[in-house]
């Protein structure tokens, strides 16, 4: 414990004694600027990656970085930090830190739109936020009310609440009493607390035109009843529906058209409200309340007829027992059907309630009756259906179908516990008087059902009992979603055959349950009888033919002369469960050609996986089998050992492979092996090649290798020939000490002479191992290249390398290789990039022992800028040019080379800068001069004014896009380097611009040195900006290079900067009549309609009495 106390106090006094050393303290800072970061992106090198702390002025930044902290020092210790609208929003929007917005309303708080914060922060959703704005007793407007019930939040609505006086609950311009219906939506917590105080809401609703004051009908219905009935009480409720809300088209003048049309929406709320129930779950106070708002709300009637008053009476005079508790809920819920079944979205619910209660009295719902007698085979439900039928004449498909409600099938209880139910349906069904059964589609589907359900036993009732039920075989499919059982298909088919003439199976095309293989015998007898030769059907699966001996049968009872075909399921089969003994059986078979192993020999293997029940055991026993019959399954194994991998868990992978490998003679399966070998390279599997290797595989046929017909992926970097994009291929794998073990492998067991064979692998290998992240330059060379040197006669494979080794050498480099892809990609195409790429300079030595500005001096001066290379580039842009006048063939020459020079110059600028290499601009200035490429293009454009001006602002635009990037983290002094030598005729307004966007002071001082002129037309940006430490300095220094008006003082105030508006008061000269004329303008400014206007507040705040004299006249009044 004291040596850990003694170490403590001493590296105290180090740390102090470092701290305190003003040399050492200043040393240690600077490396921490200074000091390069090697990204390992080059995504990550551009203009801010870092930043010193002292150039962070932005909310925007800290907050989107999470530097909370920072934002709570900068606060604290008064550091300047830029506060406008727009990063107040950002600020307000993500910040859930208590203290650090009361921070900011301390330190800052003359800076903010005080007024909209409270509305901001609840339009934003930070409720954190906005409950801490109230509590601090900042104002806020109206539209604050409206946030809070818009977004449903009762306690930050309670307190605002307490912030009004009694007063200010009848000023609309301080509480939205009169608007308050229409803004809660469905909050029934909100209208709750609302209704029970009477001064929160608006009565005076006594015209029928003002509907703004009431609750609609669709909200009307979504409230709690307790609620909606209050509402009902009170007669709060719009009952007339607006002409917007009406989206029926009325084409009758009659009035009783007209109400039914204007009732139309108010039923769809109720009846919305309804079916979120099922039947009979509904309480009996809340289908009272229904039957209520139906007579009073929806039809807008004064009361409930008196007949269904008595109704409901008796209703309620029945025993409370359970039973009659459902007796009550059913007969009130009658009431409701019997008025709106006939409404689309509430047959379903008829539907329910009809199978619930098996009680078809009252029901005319035709869709909910058609369902119901179907699949509850329901007599009655028939018998009434044929009456509505006779009554209406005719019922339309659409009448009879439901979009809401199907039936799937009839109730398969039924089929089971009442037979001659289904009997006596089907024959009532089937009568001749029935034509109903002709009409919808749904019948043939509902029939199909009910015979695939009914056993055997009933359907021979059904068949002898009516001879017109025969007909229904003539229709009858029974298609791929029936399963059934065997001896059912057999019954299907001989009953279907008595009733055809000429037979067609495919029309039943289910699938079977076969019991045994005699079952299975007995299918294929059907097939033989109709000489059904066709393996398209459902019965050419795996478990029909999944045996010698049913495959034997097929062909004695069907000869067909491809037989293997046939073999095939059962080899399948056999496979898939490890059947030993069937497989050897097979290589027996003789076919009328050939053995059925040469049939076999390129036969793909089509089981997904070996059954689940099949032991690992077992599956090696299947193996060692293959292993002795190696010519039947010389082209199988590798398949196999892909579907016994899949089983394989990851845990138990190693020992269970090395089992697998012990078992096999892979000498024995050549081409299998190499295929399997080839696909691990692929798959960089290195367990899977020692144990190859080690099992003392050797190739015997090289020829194999192309063969077997894998290749490695394209992961080339830069494919020149194909025009391939540019960009880092992505490998499979972060263990480049892997790949390395695989390309020593392949090295030490291929013999020399053959290893070219292999080159396309190892080329594959050697690229993904340079795509790794962790690879060093030192590493391959001292490492990688010993064991693997690279042959260099494939150019396009160098290439590839060239790119790699550049980006390992420097990512920042990489950057700017990626970013002229195309320019290198026609360059290397069209002209000699590729043979300078092969250059001595690009040799892996050279890159190797190279720094980064001489590589990209380097590949910028002889590629990029190569003078063969801007020729080729410059005749390309001619070519595409739409002019063809040989007259001007010397002036466009003259024109691409000043255009390609000055956009690669900008572009090269562009790049140093995003890398964080300005010293080498400035070191080697000349190189970047941009000044006589932009004066040379310019004169080339003079006698054209509309191309001249394009250029200028192009110019213009990139100028602008570097002095931004420069004003991020550049020292002043650069930046005035920068452009005294590099710009030479720069734009110091477009400076000036830049630095107040970036709050540069010290670009601003240092450009107030140089000229003052553009700062009268930059007083705008800089003032509504409230760029404030740059407005005290050109105040202080410059008031006399502008004058303020009383409309941008009036904007100022708008936008609530009272330290701006205090600056510009204190600094102006002449400024009393300015501010005597706002006054008098804001004091004529009815005070309630201007809703808590923030002008007036601030002109109070601030007491301008005092800051103007007295002669001004402002000693008066409020």
């Amino acid at each position: 414990m004291k040596n850990i106390e003694y170490e403590f106090n001493n590296n105290e006094r180090l740390f102090w004694k470092v701290f305190k050393d003003k040399f050492l303290f200043n040393y240690i800072f600077n490396q921490m600027i200074t000091t390069e970061i090697i990204y390992k992106d080059e995504k990550k090198y551009y203009v801010g990656n870092r930043i010193q702390w002292k150039y962070i002025k932005s909310i925007e930044w800290m907050i989107a970085n999470n530097q909370i902290t920072l934002f709570k020092d900068k606060l604290k210790s008064n550091q300047y930090i830029i506060v406008d609208y727009f990063s107040l929003e950002i600020f307000i929007k993500e910040c859930k830190d208590i203290e650090l917005m009361k921070l900011l309303i301390d330190k800052r708080g003359d800076d903010l739109p005080i007024e909209s914060l409270v509305s901001l922060s609840l339009n934003l959703g930070n409720i954190v936020a906005c409950s801490a704005f109230i509590d601090l007793n900042l104002p806020f407007a109206r539209s604050s009310f409206t946030s809070a019930i818009s977004i449903g939040n009762l306690q930050i609505f309670k307190k605002l609440l307490t912030k009004l006086s009694p007063q200010d609950f009848d000023n609309p311009s301080k509480y939205p009493k009169h608007e308050i219906f229409q803004l809660i939506d469905s909050n029934n917590e909100i209208m709750e607390f609302i209704l029970l105080d009477e001064n929160l809401y608006s009565k005076n609703h006594q015209h029928d035109n003002d509907k703004t004051q009431l609750v609609s009908i669709q909200n009307y219905f979504l409230f709690k009843k307790e609620i909606s009935k209050k509402l009902l009480k009170l007669n709060l409720v719009n009952k007339k529906m607006n002409n917007e809300e009406n989206n029926n088209n009325i084409n009758s003048n009659n009035d009783n058209n007209n109400n039914n049309n204007n009732n139309d929406l108010s039923i769809h709320h109720l009846i919305l409200r309804i079916i979120k129930n099922e039947p009979l779950e509904i309480e009996q106070d809340e289908l009272l309340f229904l039957i209520e708002s139906y007579y009073l709300v929806c039809l807008n009637l004064q009361e409930i007829p008196i007949q269904i008053l008595d109704r409901i009476e008796k209703i309620k005079l029945l025993d409370t027992s359970r039973d009659n508790e459902l007796t009550k809920r059913y007969h009130l819920e009658m009431i409701l059907v019997e008025q709106l079944q006939d409404k689309h979205k509430f047959s379903e619910h008829v539907y329910k309630l009809l199978y619930k209660t098996n009680n078809l009295s009252g029901i005319r719902n035709m869709s909910s009756l058609y369902h119901y007698s179907y699949k509850s085979l329901c007599m009655d439900g028939l018998c009434l259906l044929m009456s509505y039928y006779k009554d209406f004449q005719c019922i339309s498909p659409d009448q009879l179908t439901i979009r809401d409600c199907k039936v799937e099938s009839c109730d398969k209880s039924l089929i089971d516990t009442d037979p001659d139910r289904v009997v006596a349906f089907l024959q009532l069904y089937y009568a001749k008087n029935n034509n109903i059964r002709y009409l919808p589609e749904l019948d043939k589907e509902f029939i199909a059902k009910v015979f695939v359900n009914c056993s055997i036993e009933i359907l021979e009732t059904i068949l002898t009992t009516n001879s017109q039920f025969n007909e229904i075989f003539g229709n009858l499919h029974l298609g791929e979603q029936y399963t059934i059982p065997f001896s059912k298909y057999s019954w299907f088919i001989k009953r279907y055959c008595q009733c055809v003439n000429e037979p067609n199976l495919s029309f039943f095309n289910c699938n079977i349950e076969f019991k045994s293989i005699q079952e299975k015998k007995d299918f294929i007898d059907i097939l033989s009888i109709y000489q059904t030769q066709s393996l398209n059907l459902p019965f050419n699966s795996i478990d029909c033919l999944g045996s010698i001996e049913t495959c034997d049968y097929y062909t004695f009872k069907i000869p067909w002369n491809i037989i293997p075909d046939i073999y095939k399921f059962a080899f399948n089969y056999s496979l898939s469960i490890c059947d030993i003994i069937e497989l050897n059986k097979l290589q027996s078979i003789k076919t009328k050609s050939t053995t059925i192993e040469t049939d076999f020999k390129d036969y793909q293997i089509e089981f997904k996986s070996f059954n689940i029940n099949s032991s690992t055991s077992l599956i090696l026993s299947l193996f060692k089998f293959i292993n002795l019959n190696e010519s039947f399954y010389q082209n199988h194994l590798f398949q196999l050992i892909n579907k016994f991998e899949d089983l394989i868990k990851s845990e138990e992978k190693e020992k269970t492979i090395k089992s697998l490998v012990n078992v096999i003679d892979f000498n024995k399966f050549q081409f299998s092996t190499i295929k399997l070998l080839l696909n691990k390279i692929i798959e960089f599997d290195l367990l899977w090649i020692q144990l190859i290797f080690e099992s003392g595989f050797k190739v015997q046929d090289y020829n194999l290798i192309n063969q077997v017909g894998i290749k490695p992926p394209n992961v080339q970097l830069f494919n020149v020939l194909d025009n391939q994009p540019l960009g880092l291929y992505q490998c499979k794998t972060s263990n480049y000490q892997t790949l390395l073990e695989i390309i020593k492998l392949l090295n030490s067991n291929i013999p020399n002479e053959h290893i070219h064979r292999f080159q396309d692998f190892q080329y594959y290998l050697y690229l993904n191992l340079l795509s790794c992240n962790g690879v060093t330059i030192n590493y391959l060379k001292y490492q990688v290249l010993k064991v693997y040197p690279i042959n260099q006669d494939s150019q396009l494979f160098y290439l590839n390398l060239v790119i790699y080794y550049l980006r390992i050498k420097s990512t920042k480099l990489f950057k700017y290789i990626i970013e002229n892809e195309k320019l290198i990609n026609y360059i290397c195409n069209n002209g000699n990039g590729l043979f300078l790429l092969k250059s001595s300079f690009f040799s892996f030595n050279q890159i190797c022992n190279s720094n980064f500005q001489q590589l990209f001096f380097e590949f910028k001066n002889n590629i990029l800028e190569n003078k063969e290379n801007i020729k080729l580039v410059n005749n390309n842009n001619n070519n595409n040019n739409n002019n063809n006048n040989n007259n001007n063939n010397n002036n466009n020459n003259n024109n691409n080379n000043n255009n390609y020079n000055y956009l690669q110059t900008i572009y090269n600028i562009n790049y140093l800068l995003s890398v964080g290499e300005i010293d080498i601009i400035l070191e080697n200035k000349n190189e970047f001069i941009i000044n006589n490429c932009i004066n040379e293009h310019s004169m080339m454009a003079s006698s054209n004014n509309a191309k001249l001006n394009s250029i200028n602002s192009s110019i213009n635009s990139l100028i602008s896009k570097i002095n931004e990037k420069l004003m991020i983290n550049t020292p002043v002094e650069k930046i005035k380097e920068f452009n005294e030598n590099i710009i030479v005729d720069y734009d110091g307004k477009d400076i000036f611009k830049s630095a107040l966007n970036y709050e540069r002071l010290d670009v601003v001082q240092w450009l107030m040195t140089v000229n003052s002129f553009w700062i009268e037309k930059l007083w705008h940006r800089m003032v509504f900006g409230n760029h404030l430490e740059i407005s005290k300095f050109i105040y202080k220094n410059y008031s006399n290079e502008f004058t303020i008006d009383q409309l941008s003082l009036n904007e100022i105030l708008n936008f609530g900067y009272q330290n701006m508006f205090d600056l510009i008061i204190k600094s102006s000269k002449n400024i009393s009549p300015t501010i005597q004329k706002l006054k008098n303008q804001l004091d004529e400014k009815d005070e309630i309609i201007k809703n808590l206007n923030l002008q007036l507040s601030l002109l109070k705040k601030r007491k301008f009495d005092d800051l103007i004299d007295d002669k001004s006249g402002f000693n008066n009044k409020k």
